[in-house]
């Protein structure tokens, strides 16, 4: 469980991207901060590009308002986008059960494993037959890469996507109201609606689809795939009786109060979670917990395995967080020996108050420098960057720009008074070193671009590349210094 980390979790819908920040505090879901923004959106979600465009201005907003930068992002996945099955597999390593599934998935994904993103959950240990329960779990990798790259370009990088069946499924396993029995959940919102059957407090089932048009069938038709739900349910568990269900969400179409006719007997409840185990007060608005289960379930995913972000997302967002530390340190150092150069001039006139205001800004500044001297002595291109003016952000932020998101720059080596770069990097295949020359002999920056050879590399039982490239530089001769990032 992530006890005392700031966490924020965002979960785009249709109309609305709601954003919540919490933290696990002596076993006590505690919010931070609740909000439901409307998208302003000319045209609706299927137009791709102005509801991608919507979500960004939305997240922009959250994160200016929040301060999100500063805490672990997480993202929900609506069911509808998220295929889930239980499966049974031997008991083995995680790292094995992940390849098993992919040949798993082919038997019952309704598109290629190739094309998919694949995680699990533990359902139960193996049984006498030797055999796990597990909760497959598969997404497009188009569909992640879409949506991380809208938040990317809102300014923010997610550590982490779950589905909405994880982070509801966890939830209630975290309950653990007594006596519960064999239950279901349902979850509602604007624009899909999901069940989850758990069958002695283990998922079992799980099935939801998207909610398009609204209109007065909209009922109707919600509740007829609903009772579909249930008679799956009773085909695969013939000996369980469903004797509670759940309403979570907001029931915008006033479905919950058709479960009844679909379970007859069964006790309905819209408030099932125990006093004491969720603390509302930073909401600011009157919300129920119920209403925001899918993301108080997502704060007890943090420090959990399951992720449905690409490996290239991965590598792609931690490389843009390194090059953008790197470009604000250099930022804040220029912009403090431009406070002291100022500072020394007036010093003499100015009085005591002013001038501890500018050594308490030069402090402020050494944070964010401090925190490079602990990434590859990075520290070194600030020192020597006064000195020197040809290697410039523009260049860092070309280099960040070119470089493929499954390339990992180890060393970076400038020759001042040759003018030449040499880039040292690691990558998962030999394609990726011919594209990383491609791409840099095709900038206006860099030239004569010369790749210096590759070799295979084994690092914690995976097979990478590492490779080396040397480019010169598009300006003129300067100061016969070198450096090393």
């Amino acid at each position: 469980m992530a006890k005392n980390k700031i966490i924020s979790v965002l979960e785009p819908h249709k109309n609305a991207i709601r954003y919540l920040k919490g933290v696990v505090e002596n076993d006590i879901l505690k919010v931070l901060a609740y909000e439901d923004l409307p998208l302003d959106k000319q045209g609706g979600q299927d137009d791709g590009r102005q509801y991608g465009e919507a979500v960004k201005s939305a997240v922009i907003a959250l994160s200016a308002k929040h301060k999100i930068d500063n805490s672990y992002l997480m993202v929900i996945l609506p069911k509808y986008q998220v295929f889930a099955r239980r499966v049974a597999l031997p008991k083995c390593k995680d790292e094995e059960i992940r390849d098993m599934l992919y040949f798993e998935a082919q038997k019952h994904l309704p598109f290629s494993s190739e094309e998919a993103i694949i995680d699990f959950s533990w359902i139960s240990e193996p049984g006498k037959e030797g055999l796990s329960e597990i909760m497959m779990y598969a997404v497009k990798k188009q569909v992640v890469n879409k949506l991380t790259e809208t938040i990317n370009e809102a300014g923010l990088f997610p550590r982490k996507i779950v589905a909405a069946t994880m982070a509801l499924s966890e939830l209630m396993r975290y309950i653990e109201i007594p006596g519960m029995g064999n239950y279901s959940v349902i979850d509602l919102d604007d624009d899909y609606w999901e069940m989850e059957f758990f069958v002695e407090g283990k998922l079992s089932l799980s099935r939801g689809m998207a909610i398009k048009n609204e209109s007065s069938d909209t009922l109707k038709t919600v509740a007829d795939e609903m009772g579909k739900s249930f008679s799956s349910f009773h085909a695969s568990y013939r000996d369980q009786i469903i004797k509670k269900a759940f309403v979570a969400g907001f029931d915008k179409f006033g479905v919950s109060g058709a479960v009844g006719r679909m379970i007859p007997g069964a006790e309905i409840s819209n408030a099932f979670i125990p006093d004491g185990r969720v603390d509302l007060a930073g909401a600011n608005s009157k919300v129920a917990g119920e209403s925001i289960a899918r993301l108080l379930g997502a704060l007890l995913l943090c420090d959990k395995s399951q992720n449905l972000m690409s490996p290239e997302a991965i590598s792609g967002i931690g490389r843009k967080k390194y090059v953008r530390t790197v470009v604000k340190a250099i930022s804040l150092c220029v912009l403090a020996a431009v406070v002291l150069s100022g500072g020394y001039i007036y010093k003499n006139r100015a009085s005591l108050a002013e001038g501890r205001r500018i050594k308490h800004l030069v402090n402020e500044s050494g944070g964010e420098i401090a925190e490079l001297g602990q990434k590859e002595a990075v520290l070194k291109l600030i020192e020597q960057y006064s000195d020197n003016s040809d290697f410039s952000l523009v260049m860092l932020q070309e280099l960040n720009a070119l470089i493929p998101g499954n390339v990992y720059v180890t060393q970076l080596v400038y020759d001042y008074e040759q003018k030449m770069l040499i880039l040292k990097c690691r990558t998962n295949s030999f394609d990726a070193t011919a594209k990383t020359a491609e791409l840099l002999s095709k900038s206006k920056l860099f030239s004569g671009v010369n790749s210096k050879g590759a070799r295979a590399a084994k690092f914690d039982d995976k097979n990478l590349v590492d490779f080396e490239i040397e480019c010169g530089l598009a300006i003129g001769k300067g100061k016969s210094k070198s450096g090393a990032i």
